[in-house]
């Protein structure tokens, strides 16, 4: 076989739907976007939800607090509006940005993710870590990439998957009870 009929062969892999395939989305990460990945931010206001977060750095698991158990978790919990992104790979995923203290103000860095995400409703962007600011850098793409392809499930879809396993609802959860001194 030559060379040229090799290549006529090869595939768009971002076009597998054309051979009959479909992602199934059975999971969604509550995560930052790591500093290579471009993504996108659902613009409407409709696609975000504020909860109580505790993340298990152990496990690297980010669950999800009732307010009926929040006053266990102390500082280790806290309040957060969760955005549904998109990254190129078409992969979804929520970003937990922390709500502003009671007096309603931010740090640098939670100032900044704000800003990002604002953006990323309508542009490509990633965002780097910039420690000697304390915030976040913003790099827009400067190709011209397509508009995201948006799920076609509901929010409450989404969020149910995300959070499948990962909701702490009362003192007997393991998470609790380890918080606790409880084995």
């Amino acid at each position: 076989m030559n060379i040229d009929k090799i290549k006529a062969l090869r595939i768009d892999t971002s076009k597998l739907d054309l051979l009959g395939v479909t992602k199934v989305v059975t999971h969604i990460a509550i995560t930052k976007p790591s500093s290579t990945t471009f993504f996108r931010v659902h613009p409407e206001p409709e696609w975000t939800f504020d909860v109580i977060t505790y993340e298990d750095k152990g496990g690297q698991e980010v669950y999800v607090v009732s307010p009926e158990v929040v006053s266990f978790f102390g500082k280790t919990a806290r309040s957060v509006r969760l955005y549904l992104a998109v990254d190129r790979s078409h992969n979804l995923f929520l970003i937990p940005l922390p709500l502003p203290d009671s007096e309603g103000k931010w740090n640098q860095w939670h100032q900044s993710k704000s800003s990002a995400l604002k953006l990323a409703q309508t542009k490509w962007i990633r965002i780097q870590s910039n420690q000697k600011t304390s915030s976040y850098d913003v790099m827009v793409a400067q190709g011209d990439l397509p508009e995201p392809e948006w799920p076609s499930c509901g929010f409450e879809e989404i969020l149910a998957k995300a959070f499948q396993g990962r909701v702490i609802e009362d003192e007997n959860h393991p998470i609790v009870r380890g918080l606790l001194g409880f084995s």
